[in-house]
């Protein structure tokens, strides 16, 4: 019986890690959800800058 609870036990802790490490992994695509398109928009504005002065340097 004093086995089995131990069993239960962990069983319970190494499930409150892992729902623990799911929250994080929500927690990150939400964060890459909100974000995503303003670092898409940065990405873009650097590239169309980049090109301009590739532009200027070739006169």
């Amino acid at each position: 019986m004093e086995e089995t609870l131990k069993l239960i036990l962990n069983e319970l802790k190494e499930l409150k890690e892992g729902q623990q490490e799911l929250k994080e992994d929500v927690s990150s695509i939400k964060g890459n959800l909100i974000f995503g398109p303003y670092f898409e928009s940065v990405e873009k504005h650097i590239d169309e800058k980049t090109d301009e002065l590739k532009d200027l340097n070739a006169y």
